[in-house]
């Protein structure tokens, strides 16, 4: 089965939303990047983390969804949800987590790998994206 994205642009609440499928609908995920809580197992458990194998493969449950977080612009045609934080929002808390290493004007315009967050909604294209 193909993956479904939990896709958003840092710091819009993705890691709420696996945590909320998790303890609501008991739906575990995967993430795009490597060790993504660093190997904190009780923040895995609370999310419901699915880690990569050594070899860099996610072995979904049987019958689960294959649910998989990123917060890279869209490539593929993949089925997606995509989460909507109020662009400014974002920024902000985009700029604090990183401990404002780089200037928020930086953050604001997408000078780093993420891009902007206008960039980012539209390479996702949440409100006419078919399957």
């Amino acid at each position: 089965m193909k993956k479904i994205w939990l896709a958003s642009y840092p710091r819009s609440g993705n890691t709420l939303l696996r945590t909320i499928l998790n303890h609501c609908f008991n739906l575990k995920s995967a993430s795009f990047y490597f060790s993504d809580f660093k190997g904190n197992k009780k923040v895995e458990n609370q999310v419901g983390h699915i880690e990569h194998s050594q070899k860099g493969i996610v072995h979904f449950p049987n019958d689960a969804l294959p649910l998989v977080k990123t917060h890279e612009m869209n490539k593929d045609t993949s089925k997606a949800i995509y989460i909507i934080r109020d662009g400014r929002f974002s920024a902000h808390s985009l700029w604090n987590f990183w401990n404002k290493k780089i200037s928020i004007e930086d953050v604001i315009k997408g000078k780093h790998r993420f891009g902007t967050w206008s960039d980012h909604v539209n390479s996702w294209n949440p409100t006419l994206r078919s399957d």
